[in-house]
């Protein structure tokens, strides 16, 4: 299992360097996420690693470190909340045609 999430955190991070045309500093990467685990392993939480379409987005749209940081976390906690009303509201082909967007601009790259 690490193996495999090693593996799956060096390819998210070269598909990141890619799409951003810039360097990822993989030690740094590879501690912070080490951190993360041991903290959220020891809550029973399974293993997570670098987001890789998340930080291509962030990066299109010109999000900052600080703001992916603080950002990220606060639309998730709304999302807890009002994850339905949400998906009841807006109508499936915004949501398609979103995620068809993103996956043609990210294979464009």
């Amino acid at each position: 299992m690490v193996l495999v999430n090693l593996i799956a955190v060096l390819l998210n991070m070269s598909g990141v360097e890619i799409a951003a045309r810039r360097d990822v500093s993989e030690n740094r990467e590879l501690r912070g996420i080490g951190l993360v685990n041991i903290v959220v392993g020891a809550f029973g939480g399974t293993a997570s690693f670098m987001q890789g379409g998340g930080t291509i987005i962030a990066t299109r749209l010109g999000v900052h470190r600080a703001g992916l940081v603080a950002g990220h976390p606060a639309v998730l906690l709304v999302a807890c909340f009002l994850a339905a009303q949400i998906v009841a509201v807006v109508p499936t082909f915004v949501a398609a045609g979103l995620l068809m967007f993103i996956g043609l601009s990210m294979l464009e790259d």
